[in-house]
C-alpha cells in the first residue's frame, strides 16, 4: 500500500482528537483554509481550544516529503 500525504494528514488529525478529549477543546479539523494577509492558505490540522477567557488556535503542518518544501 502506498502512503500519502492526505492519509498522514488524517491520521495526524485522529490523533489530536483523541488527545483533546477534554471539553476545553471545541474542534479539531482535518484541511481548512484560512484567510491569510498574503492570501488564503491551506491548513493540515487546525485546533480550536478555550483556556481561561482565551480562545485559542493551534495550527499544524504535516510534512511526509524527503525534500524542502516551500510555504
Amino acid at each position: 500500500m502506498t502512503k500519502t500525504g492526505k492519509q498522514f494528514e488524517v491520521l495526524t488529525k485522529e490523533i489530536f482528537e483523541l488527545l483533546s478529549r477534554e471539553e476545553r477543546y471545541t474542534s479539531v479539523e482535518h484541511d481548512v483554509k484560512l484567510k491569510s494577509p498574503d492570501g488564503e492558505r491551506q491548513i493540515d490540522v487546525l485546533i480550536r481550544s478555550k483556556v481561561g477567557s482565551l480562545d485559542l488556535t493551534t495550527i499544524v503542518e504535516c510534512k511526509d516529503h524527503n525534500r524542502i518544501l516551500s510555504v
